[in-house]
């Protein structure tokens, strides 16, 4: 892959202020090489700039390395132009002439897909209620609402959210293909690293007045959410802020548009914070990506379809593997009754598999699949004699990246006592594998290997 240069590949803040030239080679060879030293390091831990007070914007063409070293790598929001998803079929084919939801189309072709719809006027937990219905009734209840002006004062305020489109429905894959730029860069990364999550395109559709509460994405993953009609309004707050949303009783908060956090006897720690969030808009067809571990809330300030995708990649692992440690404790803590009965650690697994959706075998097997599949691809090219640059869809070098990353995660499973000696012995195993793969790296002249690698 090859840096540019110039004009290109330019990145734009809000106010259309040049804020970046694209990253050169040297800078971005230095990034790398940091990284190939990071596994010497036990306790490294990538960093996140939590001083940003603006979500950057994208407007033009924008290399994979530069948003690596931009968004990836420091863990910071952006938001993509509508342009980038101009090509898209469910942009064309699911709005009407409005620019609006188009329900007949909709309800036509998955009128009979059953989905899930969550209820944002009824609280349950720190969430909202939800039950299934089928796409056809929610369209009718939409087309109700709307003869109604959008009054929810009789009738629930109800969200379509989180629906498994393309598992759904593996033949209309087209309609959410993730192609965001031209020179496609992008939907090839897609395809390569989404070892988890790889079928979780998600589907949300709801009126004007719908919102989500206040959460963190699934496992501490990345995001992508691209509108496909309407317009939302986001309030995203860096790793850490949400300790400064927890109530007197120890609950984090569920509405942060909420008068009460003002109130120092409900919300004690509110005043800690700079400011409430860093706010996007979001605009029919823009694209905000949300990085590891950013707490955020979002209102649909219009009728808005949008499509939501979540994964995984060796820059996140640390979030991951933090959430899947407070799981674990919260569970401990829920079951310590019980510490003395035989077997109380795997029973605390199945729990934390039941309840996050991953335990510390999950975990591995996740680190095996990627570790396994980087060290091969690593291996086939160093046997190579390849001597020009690569082509931009194999990205050798990220595969490089993911097993310095992953032998980071197989560290830090060694180094918790909670682990089975069982899981440890298999662990220990495929870290020796992978630390010779990365030995061979090594042998290679780092100049020269980066010039092949990029």
């Amino acid at each position: 892959m090859e840096s540019s240069d110039g004009d290109e590949d330019r990145i734009y803040s809000n106010s259309d202020t040049s804020i970046s030239q694209s990253i050169s080679f040297d800078v971005f060879q230095n990034c790398v090489a940091k990284l190939l030293k990071f596994y010497y390091c036990d306790d490294c831990i990538l960093p996140s700039n939590t001083n940003e007070t603006d979500a950057k914007y994208i407007d033009n063409q924008i290399s994979y390395q530069d948003f690596v070293v931009q968004f990836l790598i420091p863990n910071l929001p952006c938001k993509f132009a509508s342009q980038f998803t101009e090509s898209w079929r469910s942009r064309k084919e699911w709005v009407n002439s409005e620019m609006k939801p188009d329900f007949s189309f909709l309800k036509d072709h998955f009128g009979m897909a059953a989905v899930p719809v969550a209820n944002c006027n009824y609280k349950v937990y720190n969430s909202q209620h939800k039950e299934e219905m089928y796409l056809e009734n929610y369209i009718k209840y939409l087309e109700t609402v709307k003869d109604m002006n959008w009054d929810f004062s009789s009738k629930p305020c109800l969200y379509l959210k989180d629906w498994h489109f393309v598992r759904d429905f593996p033949g209309y894959s087209a309609y959410t293909t993730p192609i965001f730029f031209t020179s496609d860069w992008l939907n090839e990364y897609w395809k390569k690293r989404t070892d988890v999550c790889d079928d979780y395109q998600f589907v949300y559709l709801g009126p004007k007045g719908s919102w989500t509460p206040f959460h963190a994405d699934v496992f501490g993953s990345y995001s992508w959410s691209a509108n496909v009609c309407g317009k939302k309004k986001w309030l995203l707050f860096p790793p850490g802020d949400e300790e400064n949303l927890i109530d007197w009783k120890g609950q984090m908060a569920y509405d942060v548009s909420s008068p009460l956090l003002k109130d120092k006897n409900y919300y004690p720690k509110t005043s800690k914070l700079q400011k409430i969030g860093i706010e996007i808009i979001q605009e029919a067809g823009e694209i905000v990506f949300v990085p590891s571990g950013w707490f955020h809330q979002v209102w649909n300030l219009e009728d808005t379809i949008s499509i939501n995708h979540n994964w995984m990649n060796g820059f996140n692992l640390h979030f991951i593997w933090k959430q899947l440690l407070e799981a674990l404790n919260n569970v401990e803590k829920e079951i310590s009754d019980c510490k003395d009965m035989e077997g109380w650690s795997d029973h605390c697994q199945v729990i934390l598999k039941a309840h996050h959706g991953i335990n510390f075998k999950e975990f591995l097997e996740m680190l095996d699949c990627v570790g396994q599949r980087a060290s091969t691809e690593v291996e086939s090219f160093l046997r190579s004699q390849i001597k020009e640059t690569p082509s931009l869809h194999h990205f050798p070098w990220h595969s490089v990246l993911d097993l310095i990353l992953v032998v980071q995660g197989l560290k830090l499973l060694l180094k918790q006592p909670k682990v089975s000696s069982d899981l440890c012995r298999t662990t220990s195993e495929l870290l020796t594998q992978l630390l010779s793969t990365l030995k061979n790296v090594e042998n290679e002249s780092l100049s020269e290997l980066l010039k092949k690698l990029i």
